[in-house]
């Protein structure tokens, strides 16, 4: 998914002043191959209780198993809330492991619906 980063902060600035979060400016991710290096640290730093938020889920390596927790496991064990707008999802750790879960599901369903047909699926659908 391709979202200019622009578009991104300006999303995640309303979001956090309509839930009355603090908006802090996005880190670009360079990325080579699956390299999460900023994302991993931003984990890796967050305390019990924060909040991280990114404009969609489909910004994590949903579809890389073993990234996707090595990513996910710098939060176990901490009271971290997660929010992407794009989806309306808002939840813990394990709300974010489910709906990987079903995001896995659908693509596999799905064949090759891309992800923000599937978003659409899913809110349609109530999947």
């Amino acid at each position: 998914m391709n979202i200019p980063i622009a578009i991104q902060s300006i999303c995640l600035r309303d979001y956090a002043s309509r839930n009355n979060l603090t908006f802090s400016l996005p880190v670009t991710e360079v990325c080579f191959g699956a390299s999460y290096y900023s994302l991993s640290n931003i984990f890796r730093n967050l305390a019990d209780g924060e909040h991280f938020g990114a404009v969609s889920l489909l910004t994590l390596p949903l579809e890389d198993e073993s990234v996707f927790f090595e990513l996910m496991n710098f939060t176990a064990g901490k009271n971290i809330s997660f929010h992407f707008p794009l989806e309306g999802l808002r939840g813990n750790l394990v709300t974010v492991i489910n709906w990987r879960e079903d995001f896995i599901t659908l693509r596999s369903l799905s064949g090759s619906i891309d992800g923000n047909a599937m978003i659409l699926q899913k809110k349609v659908l109530g999947v």
